[in-house]
């Protein structure tokens, strides 16, 4: 919950989707009987969250939907267009993201302010599956999320075992779908 989930609803509210309730995280037993009331149930299909999502939501008589989470504009867009068109609302999805034609200019404009410029992310072997599988990562694809943004990115790669910094390495440039860069340490500085 918070002003990027507001904004979600808000935007399927101007596409004439109503959004019943969210459940997961918080669940209360109104927003349970909204749940149900539901025409189609949208599930986020993360692991730490998956024990839960299949005992509580699967076994609902719901439609349900499992797009990519919205991470990211490219994402976000393609979510809207998914969710809508469960629900027979595509014409009105399509009008809703031509209004938002001038904020997706200013991304790009953004992005183009963004290039040359690099993230840094300093990781383990243990950490390259999260930044492979978003499920891993509550959804997020962490990789593509910044490199959508115009960023490159600059990976320190901290691994003691040679073989596992080895595997590790291969998988991240394996990952690195643009510009970026792996250095690999295997002693603190």
């Amino acid at each position: 919950e918070g002003a990027d989930v507001d904004e979600m609803v808000e935007l399927l509210g101007r596409m004439g989707v109503r959004v019943n309730a969210s459940v997961i995280p918080g669940l209360s037993p109104q927003a349970a009987a909204r749940y149900r009331a539901a025409s189609v149930q949208v599930v986020a299909d993360t692991t730490a969250w998956r024990p839960l999502i299949e005992r509580a939501l699967y076994g609902l008589d719901l439609r349900t939907l499992s797009p990519p989470p919205p991470w990211g504009l490219a994402r976000s867009l393609a979510w809207l267009r998914e969710v809508a068109a469960s629900v027979d609302r595509a014409s009105e999805c399509a009008e809703v993201l031509r209004a938002l034609a001038p904020g997706i200019a200013r991304f790009a404009e953004r992005k183009e302010e963004a290039r040359g410029l690099a993230v840094g992310l300093v990781v383990g072997p243990e950490h390259v599956a999260r930044l492979r599988d978003p499920a891993l990562f509550y959804g997020m694809p962490l990789v593509s999320l910044v490199q959508e943004m115009g960023f490159s990115l600059r990976i320190a790669l901290f691994a003691g075992d040679p073989g596992a910094a080895s595997r590790a390495e291969r998988d991240l440039r394996e990952l690195l779908d643009g510009p970026g860069d792996v250095a690999r340490f295997t002693e603190p500085a």
